[in-house]
């Protein structure tokens, strides 16, 4: 990240859009990313997941309970 923020510090023309060349990213190698494995990703979301479940069901019972509670109202 250093190395990109010194990069656009010296090449970035001032109020225009800079983007880096590739030769930049070839030569810094030393950020090697590895997403992390499904297992610990859900590992880590399956407590936000059963919220979001609950809270669905939760307004499927309530728009039921209001949908069999509604008068029609006619003139």
């Amino acid at each position: 990240m250093r190395d990109l923020n010194k990069d656009i510090e010296v090449n970035a023309p001032v109020g225009q859009t800079y983007i880096a060349e590739a030769s930049f990213f070839a030569s810094n190698l030393s950020f090697d990313y590895h997403p992390p494995a499904l297992k610990e990703t859900w590992q880590k979301a399956w407590p936000f997941a059963g919220y979001l479940l609950l809270w669905f069901g939760f307004s499927l019972l309530l728009s039921r309970h209001a949908g069999s509670t509604a008068k029609i109202i006619s003139e």
